[in-house]
């Protein structure tokens, strides 16, 4: 199969135009070619979103699906990660008032 004939799939909803950019460029920087497809209705803003909350898709090629995917969720870990750690109170020191 060329890459002519392969088909565009979707690996990431997007909740807004800014994410689904970022998701591509990352993508992006790491070797794979990717595209973004909107689900606004041109002259109607976002109300789209108002029946589903998803801006968009960011697509890749078939053959790139499962490392799109693995770098999409390394970077979902990461984030969460990220989270915890700042949702973990200090230890708060005794005697200090």
């Amino acid at each position: 199969m060329s890459l002519d004939d392969e088909k565009l799939v979707r690996v990431f909803e997007a909740g807004s135009e800014i994410e689904a950019i970022s998701i591509s460029s990352l993508l992006e920087g790491e070797g794979i070619e990717a595209a973004v497809e909107s689900r606004q209705i041109p002259a109607y803003g976002t109300i789209a979103m108002a029946f589903k909350k998803v801006w968009g898709y960011v697509l890749v090629l078939e053959s790139f699906e499962e490392r799109a995917r693995e770098i999409i969720d390394a970077l979902s870990d990461d984030f969460h990660e990220d989270l915890e750690e700042i949702a973990e109170p200090e230890d708060s020191e005794e005697g200090e008032e």
